[in-house]
């Protein structure tokens, strides 16, 4: 509504709404995005790739399965998904988007609520020691030494050790020491 005073009388007037819209952009959401909460036991349908612009994309996951992504009318962080998403059928009709301001008023989108309502954060948020992006092992405590003692074939259990040693340092720590080990086995 916008309002005027005329006299003593207040007026008030109806906005349209594509008015009320038109200076925010709607928000791009192509991207990698991660769901993180299963960390190294992570599987194929926790990695996505979203792809297209304007409001037409497609949610594809490293399983091979896809579906298509529609941006609701007048509802620039909501998205309704393709019936051909397996989740359709229960429940999962609308894909809602997490955001942040950038630098210069554009707004990024940081996840993507999918199935089940789980958080698929954009990749490049996420940092790179997260056990999610160990490509070997399954318990997150280990998984940078599992990964190290699979690629290092001379001396696998000495890498795996060396990476273990900084267990106290954190996934950080242990994800650095596991790039400087595996760098020259």
């Amino acid at each position: 509504m916008a309002s005027a005073t005329t006299g003593s009388v207040l007026t008030t007037r109806a906005v349209p709404p594509s008015q009320c819209d038109a200076s925010i952009p709607a928000v791009d959401i192509a991207g990698d995005y991660v769901l993180t909460n299963y960390g190294a036991s992570a599987n194929d349908w926790h990695f996505v790739t979203v792809t297209g612009s304007g409001n037409n994309y497609k949610w594809s996951n490293k399983a091979g399965v896809a579906w298509k992504l529609a941006r609701e009318k007048g509802r620039k962080e909501v998205f309704g998904v393709g019936k051909e998403c397996p989740y359709y059928d229960d429940g999962y009709t609308m894909a809602k988007v997490e955001t942040r301001m950038q630098p210069g008023g554009v707004k990024m989108a940081t996840a993507i609520h999918g199935p089940w309502d789980e958080v698929y954060t954009r990749k490049s948020l996420v940092d790179p020691w997260h056990p999610v992006f160990c490509p070997f092992g399954n318990v997150d405590a280990t998984c940078w030494a599992d990964t190290a003692y699979q690629k290092c074939a001379a001396d696998r259990q000495g890498a795996y050790d060396v990476i273990m040693a900084e267990k106290a340092g954190g996934q950080e720590a242990m994800y650095y020491k596991y790039l400087c080990v595996t760098a020259t086995c």
